[in-house]
């Protein structure tokens, strides 16, 4: 990663779709500039598929807008390779089932 605490990356599958990988920091203290890559990237695609994998840190900032960002897609599909307590925290939240769906 750069200096960044986190990297949002993307890259165009077809003229609507793209590959969305996720790392870092995933929180209210990085959530500002979480949600203008989230602008940027759903002005571009209506269809993403989302990794997200060396998480260092998760919060319920993030998870929301993950879930707008789905609620907005036309397609969206999401991989997560998330420690234990990362993965608790999202179950434990409900928002599971409806980034899952």
């Amino acid at each position: 990663m750069s200096d960044k605490k986190f990297t949002i990356q993307y890259k165009k599958a077809s003229d609507k779709s793209a590959k969305v990988n996720v790392e870092g920091e995933l929180s209210l203290m990085t959530i500002n500039e979480i949600h203008q890559k989230h602008i940027e990237i759903n002005s571009k695609y209506s269809e993403l598929e989302v990794t997200i994998s060396k998480v260092t840190k998760i919060d319920l900032a993030f998870l929301q807008v993950l879930c707008a960002l789905k609620e907005s897609s036309a397609k969206f599909t999401l991989e997560m390779d998330l420690t234990e307590d990362s993965a608790d925290l999202i179950e434990n939240s409900g928002l599971n089932s409806i980034l899952k769906a």
